[in-house]
């Protein structure tokens, strides 16, 4: 069995030869920090990338990858780097560019690597001749997207062709969090990654389970970063909107409940008890291996963290780990 980290980001090389030359990535202006952290300024968002390791190249993270006992990372860009706000013309060349690299670096170490596009997600026929380029030439498993497109949630009525040609490919869609829509109102603590990354995830995927999407889609594999938000945990009060409130359930036949199988979810929650409930909740055969490396709000050691939580048998720990990814990832 091979253990398969779905969750793991990568700094394209292309970024990297753009700091190197003074030049723009894409529309987004790139610096360095003393500690090696990387300064992203593209428009009017501005982030920064946590740890050093970002600037690895591929071949260097095969050590760390084995010191956390992972055999295969499914690459995928940085979600800082999303192009949803830039012209069609640039995204389509960026996401090209990354798709192309994420494919070199699979070619090269096939055993290690799988991955997944990225889309120029401000247009949908440009979004799915990304996407069947992707799937059917560059074999990569699916793509990742952001919790909304340029602020757009995920129930955007053109967004819905791009999830219809998905579920057709049988593509794996990771679902991000991204440049949080509540910075107004956490402004210290970092806790615009600790309370703000949690909520875009929920929000995206209450759009996609309230607007009907989910209900339309059966076979759409979605996974949800960081467990799925507060989705897990909130759903008893999305059932209780639905059935007392008209809006809730006018797209909905059957409550929200129902849904939470509709997903897939990773394993980053920082907590045993946190993952242990999430398992009660959307049921062991619903969970994907994630670490987010290499950000610092990463999970170091995940195969070392399941074997020492209570309660999971080996059978159960393999299915996380690996089993049930080999199952769905296409390519």
């Amino acid at each position: 069995m091979k253990k398969i980290d779905i969750h793991a980001h990568i700094l394209p090389r292309s970024v990297s030869d753009a700091y190197n030359n003074n030049q723009k990535w894409f529309g987004t202006s790139i610096e360095r920090t003393a500690e090696g952290r990387t300064l992203l300024l593209t428009g009017k968002r501005k982030n920064a990338m946590s740890t050093p390791e970002y600037w690895l190249d591929y071949k260097e993270r095969i050590p760390l990858m084995d010191d956390a006992e992972i055999d295969v990372q499914v690459l995928s860009l940085n979600p800082q780097l999303f192009r949803d706000c830039e012209p069609l013309d640039v995204a389509i060349k960026a996401t090209q560019s990354v798709n192309d690299e994420i494919a070199d670096a699979i070619a090269k170490r096939p055993d290690r690597f799988k991955g997944l596009a990225t889309l120029p997600l401000q247009d949908a026929e440009a979004s799915i001749n990304e996407l069947e380029r992707s799937v059917k030439e560059l074999k990569l498993s699916g793509f990742i997207v952001g919790s909304h497109v340029d602020g757009q949630n995920w129930n955007t009525p053109y967004l819905f062709s791009i999830l219809q040609k998905a579920e057709e490919l049988g593509a794996f869609i990771l679902l991000h969090p991204f440049s949080t829509r509540a910075n107004n109102i956490m402004p210290d603590f970092h806790l615009t990654n600790l309370i703000a990354n949690p909520m875009e995830t929920t929000v995206a995927a209450a759009s996609l389970i309230f607007s009907g999407v989910m209900e339309k889609l059966p076979k759409l594999k979605i996974c949800l970063s960081h467990a799925g938000g507060y989705l897990p945990f909130a759903i008893g009060r999305f059932d209780h909107g639905y059935n007392e409130r008209s809006e809730a359930k006018e797209n909905l036949k059957r409550p929200p409940s129902d849904y939470l199988k509709s997903f897939y979810y990773d394993t980053i929650t920082h907590s045993d008890s946190g993952l242990k409930q999430v398992i009660d909740i959307v049921g062991i055969e619903r969970l994907l291996l994630g670490t987010d490396f290499p950000a610092d709000m990463a999970v170091k050691n995940p195969i070392k963290w399941l074997n020492s939580i209570d309660g999971l048998n080996q059978e159960q720990i393999d299915m996380i780990a690996g089993n049930t990814a080999s199952k769905i990832l296409i390519n």
